[in-house]
Parts: structure tokens; C-alpha cells; sequence
């Protein structure tokens, strides 16, 4: 089984909110790090993004 990965404008997209947003939230601790992949492409794994957003909606 892959393990799906979330690009920040996928994440934005999920949670309604704007780029910038997702940045500050991971800036927070809100959100898990990103992984850097490239030089220019960063993801997140989809499982810690779930897991992150589930415990952010029972706070």
C-alpha cells in the first residue's frame, strides 16, 4: 500500500482556507512539518494531516 501525500494547496483546499493559512498553521504546530521532495515541492503525509485536523476539531 502507497502512502498518499498532500501538496499545501490540497491541504487548503480540505480544510477551506488559503495557502498562507496552512503555512502558519504548520508554523504553529497546528500542522505537521512539510517534507521537502524537490527543490520546490513539499508534501505532507495524508495520514499525519488527518490525524492533525482530527485532534485540532476536538480542541
Amino acid at each position: 500500500m502507497t502512502e498518499r501525500l498532500l501538496s499545501p494547496t490540497k491541504m487548503a483546499e480540505r480544510l477551506d482556507c488559503s495557502r498562507p493559512m496552512i503555512y502558519k498553521l504548520i508554523a504553529a504546530g497546528k500542522l505537521p512539518p512539510l517534507i521537502k521532495l524537490g527543490e520546490r515541492m513539499s508534501r505532507v503525509r495524508e495520514a499525519d494531516f488527518d490525524a492533525a485536523v482530527q485532534e485540532l476539531s476536538q480542541q
